[in-house]
Order: C-alpha cells, then structure tokens, then sequence
C-alpha cells in the first residue's frame, strides 16, 4: 500500500490561509499588550466584573465606564489542542497551531 503524502494532500483553495483579527481603536489596547507579553482585559468600574471580548458598553450592567487591567495570570485549563503540522504548511505558515477552553481567576471564559 502506496502512503505517500501526496495521495493526502489538499486540493489548492480548499482551505482557506489564516488572517490576522482586524485591529480597532477599541481593541489596540489589547493587541499593544499581547504584543509586549501582557495580557488584559476590560474591567468595569461601576460593577467591578471583568468581561471579555472589549465591548462600548460593559455586557453586565451597561456602564461605559471601564478600563484595561491587567489578568490575575491565573486559572483553569479545561480543554487543549495542538496540531503540528496545519494545513497550510506548504504556504509557508509555520509552527504549530494551539487552541485552549479556559476559565481566568477573573471569572472570564475564553474559547
């Protein structure tokens, strides 16, 4: 039996290639951060409860009064997965691919 890569490889245009989030005047403060190793999120400061994605509007009580904290660092890692090899590999995307489901200390769910 014949199991070269080749017989498994994808069709040009099947998959599409990964684009970047677009970047907003909201959401610059989080990417200037991710970009220098910090994580932060919004935190309201008429109701104290941390929320992500950053929104005008704090989702929990509707103030618009909030600012960027940073994360506590800390919480629990639910489910991960890695792939080591992406489908975009002959288009000169490299590294591995990591995707996580995780609950922050600060009560904020990412997926």
């Amino acid at each position: 039996m014949n199991t070269n890569d080749d017989e498994f490889a994808l069709a040009p245009g099947v998959m599409p290639t990964p684009t970047l989030p677009s970047i907003s005047t909201l959401t610059r403060p989080f990417w200037d951060a991710a970009a220098e190793g910090c994580y932060i999120l919004p935190r309201c400061n008429a109701c104290g409860r941390h929320f992500f994605r950053p929104e005008v509007a704090c989702p929990h009580c509707f103030a618009t009064d909030w600012a960027w904290v940073p994360a506590s660092g800390h919480g629990t890692l639910y489910s991960y997965s890695i792939v080591h090899r992406g489908p975009n590999h002959d288009r000169g995307v490299r590294g591995h691919r990591f995707a996580a489901v995780v609950r922050c200390r600060n009560r904020v769910r990412y997926s």
